[in-house]
């Protein structure tokens, strides 16, 4: 087996026997409030026990290491690729990380994603879409349910210690099945064509008119309090998109994502939010046009 480049991230490697099969499981993935990352790792054991060599990938602060990784994924290699949901839609580091493979004919792929138990939108097929066109063939798709990553100061929070036992169990199974799939040389079974369109009609309307360029106007700017700041570093620690740089305080560039990290871990209150306190009232209205049941789900 070729030896794999240092460079890789959270490598899980074993010594194989020639019986064995030789396919690498790449799992890439974006994972500001933890929970994709918790599936990730759920993944990767599934693989290493599975005696896989496995690359890990954290798409968090723009990785160095993107291009090497788009580059090693090819014919025969198995792609888990995962976002949380927002605003319906994947996070565009991921769309960006599929957009820019290109050569990977003949390999698979399986999307995942974390939703915070109001609605998984059209994120797992945009994913699938967009591997298709990379002529990947999709072998399964998950959503996991999880609780809801802006509501951390609730005491009732949508997903509320999700994902659970039963939740994992079930991505478990997921990795197990689709590695089985894949380990068919050149016959692996791919998923029909619309099992990841699931969401009804006015869901996907919804969608279309959602999405990260239409919540950003209406959640940011954040309130900053520069006389609160105590340079401790965690705003610039915790960002996954490398978006706050320190000065006098807090500096935002234009690449935030919204996922609230900063404000989160900020004890000082330097950085706070006028809409916060409207978020979960506005999600709980939100459950009863998606109707979408806070359930893990697995399409295999």
């Amino acid at each position: 087996v070729a030896r794999l480049p240092p460079f890789f991230i959270g490598i899980f490697n074993r010594e194989r026997k020639d019986s064995m099969n030789q396919q690498t499981v790449y799992i890439v993935y974006f994972s500001p409030a933890g929970t994709t990352r918790m599936v990730a790792q759920a993944l990767a054991h599934e693989a290493s026990t599975a005696e896989y060599p496995v690359v890990s990938l954290d798409l968090a602060s723009g990785s160095a290491d993107v291009k090497a990784v788009q580059a090693h994924i090819g014919k025969g290699n198995v792609l888990f690729t995962g976002s949380p949901v927002y605003a319906n839609h994947p996070v565009p580091m991921v769309m960006d990380f599929l957009a820019g493979l290109s050569e990977t004919k003949g390999a698979y792929v399986a999307p995942f994603v974390t939703f915070g138990a109001v609605s998984s939108g059209v994120a797992l097929h945009e994913m699938a879409m967009m591997a298709k066109e990379k002529e990947m063939t999709v072998l399964g798709g998950i959503k996991v349910a999880a609780r809801h990553s802006m509501l951390w100061q609730s005491e009732t929070p949508l997903g509320k210690g999700r994902p659970d036992k039963k939740d994992m169990a079930e991505v478990a199974r997921f990795a197990q099945v689709v590695l089985d799939k894949a380990s068919v040389d050149g016959k692996a079974e791919p998923l029909p064509a619309d099992a990841l369109n699931y969401q009804r009609r006015e869901v996907q309307e919804a969608a279309k008119a959602a999405g990260l360029h239409v919540i950003k106007p209406i959640l940011l700017p954040f309130d900053v309090n520069s006389d609160a700041c105590t340079q401790c570093g965690l705003c610039v620690e915790n960002c996954p998109t490398a978006n706050i740089t320190l000065e006098e305080g807090p500096v935002f560039a234009d690449h935030c994502v919204v996922c609230f990290n900063c404000v989160r871990v900020c004890e000082p209150g330097a950085i706070s939010s006028k809409v916060l306190p409207f978020i979960e009232a506005d999600l709980n209205k939100r459950l009863d046009f998606f109707k979408e049941p806070a359930e893990t789900v697995a399409f295999i």
